[in-house]
C-alpha cells in the first residue's frame, strides 16, 4: 500500500513539474509579447546597473516598491535633494521603468533647480534632468515615446517659456552652448561626413544626431538649433520615429506646437558679448507648420488638433501683420475664414 501511495505521489509530482514548466513557458512568452521582461540583459549597462539587475533578479521590483514609498514621503516633505539619490537607486533597480526616469528628471529640473538662487546653478540642475533622460533613460528605453516627449518638454516648457524667473538666462545659455558646435544655429556641412569631429562634438555636447538634424531641417526647416523649440521638435520627431505607443499623440502635438513657436519667434539675434538676445518671427516656416497640422489632423485626435490649428492661424495673422509680413498674414486670415467662417 505504501509503495502504491509513494508511486502515486511521485507521478503526481512529475505531472505537476511538467505542468509548471509548460505554464512557465506561457508566462515567459506573454511577458516578452507585452514587453514585461526586465530580466532581459541590458545592452551597454554600466557595471553597477548590470550587477544590480542580475543579482537581485525578481526581488528588484519589491525593493523598488519600498523605495517608491519612501519617495512619496520625501516628496510631501519637500526634501528634494534626498529624492535625487533615492531616484538614482530606483533607476538602477528598474532601468526600464520609464515613469521613474521621468519623475527623477522632473524633480531635478523643476524642484531642485528652483531652490537655487544663482541662475547658473539653476541651469545646471535643468541640464542634469535633460542629461538624465537623454543619456541614460533613452539608453535603456530607446523606443519609448513617453521619454522622448518628456525630454522635449524640458526644452519646450522649462527652457522655452517664462515659467522660471531665470528663463532668459536658460535660453541664452542654450543658445551660446549650441552656437559653439553649430555656428549661427545651423548644421555644419562637415558634420555629415563619416567620422567627422564636428559631428562628434554635436553628439557629445547636445546629444543630437547630425543626420537626424539634417532630415528635420529638410522636412520642417531650416530651423535655428540654438532655440529651445528646435530641440523640443527634435525629440518629438525622434519619438514619433522610434515610438509607437499612446504617447505618439503628445510627440505629434509637440512637433506642430514647436514649429508654430518657431514661426512666431524663430529668428534669433545673438551677441553674448553685448548682452543681445532678441527673437522675431520666421515667416518662411508658415507652409511647414501648415503641413504638420495637416498630417496631425488625419489621426483620431482631429477635433483637438483642429482647435489648435484655428488658434495658430489667428495668432499667425496677428503677429505676422504686426511685423510687416502682410502677404503671409493675409494667407493665414484667409485660411482661418475657410476653417471658421465666423467674424475674426
Amino acid at each position: 500500500m505504501r509503495h502504491i501511495v509513494a508511486t502515486v505521489l511521485v507521478v503526481a509530482a512529475i505531472l505537476l513539474l511538467v505542468l509548471c514548466s509548460w505554464q512557465q513557458r506561457r508566462l515567459v512568452a506573454a511577458r516578452e509579447r507585452h514587453a514585461l521582461t526586465p530580466e532581459t540583459a541590458l545592452s551597454g549597462a554600466p557595471p553597477a546597473v548590470a550587477f544590480t539587475t542580475v543579482v537581485l533578479g525578481g526581488f528588484r521590483g519589491v525593493l523598488a516598491d519600498v523605495l517608491w514609498l519612501r519617495v512619496s514621503g520625501l516628496q510631501s516633505e519637500g526634501r528634494f535633494f534626498e529624492l535625487v539619490q533615492l531616484s538614482e537607486w530606483i533607476t538602477m533597480l528598474e532601468p526600464r521603468a520609464t515613469g521613474t526616469w521621468s519623475f527623477h528628471a522632473w524633480n531635478m529640473a523643476y524642484n531642485v533647480s528652483s531652490l537655487m538662487a544663482d541662475p547658473a546653478e539653476r541651469w545646471q540642475w535643468v541640464q542634469n534632468g535633460i542629461r538624465l533622460l537623454r543619456d541614460k533613460g533613452l539608453r535603456y528605453n530607446p523606443h519609448d515615446a513617453r521619454l522622448h516627449f518628456e525630454l522635449g518638454w524640458l526644452f519646450q516648457h522649462k527652457v522655452g517659456t517664462h515659467t522660471d524667473r531665470a528663463w532668459l538666462y536658460f535660453q541664452q545659455r542654450l543658445a551660446t552652448e549650441t552656437d559653439a558646435v553649430m555656428p549661427g544655429g545651423r548644421l555644419p556641412a562637415a558634420a555629415l561626413a563619416p567620422g567627422s569631429p564636428a559631428a562628434q562634438a554635436i553628439r557629445d555636447r547636445l546629444g543630437l544626431e547630425p543626420e537626424t538634424v539634417h532630415v528635420i531641417d529638410a522636412s520642417y526647416g531650416p530651423l535655428d538649433w540654438r532655440l529651445p523649440e528646435s530641440q523640443a521638435l527634435y525629440w518629438a520627431y525622434t519619438g514619433l520615429q522610434r515610438g509607437g505607443d499612446a504617447h505618439d499623440f503628445f510627440c505629434e502635438r509637440m512637433l506642430y506646437q514647436s514649429l508654430a513657436v518657431s514661426l512666431f519667434r524663430g529668428t534669433l539675434t545673438l551677441d553674448p558679448a553685448a548682452g543681445v538676445y532678441a527673437r522675431s518671427p520666421r515667416p518662411a516656416l508658415f507652409d511647414q507648420v501648415l503641413a504638420a497640422y495637416a498630417t496631425a489632423r488625419t489621426g483620431p485626435n482631429e477635433p483637438r488638433v483642429r482647435e489648435s490649428y484655428r488658434h495658430f492661424l489667428k495668432e499667425a495673422a496677428s503677429i505676422l501683420a504686426e511685423h510687416g509680413d502682410a502677404e503671409t498674414a493675409a494667407r493665414a486670415q484667409a485660411l482661418l475664414r475657410a476653417e471658421d467662417p465666423g467674424p475674426h
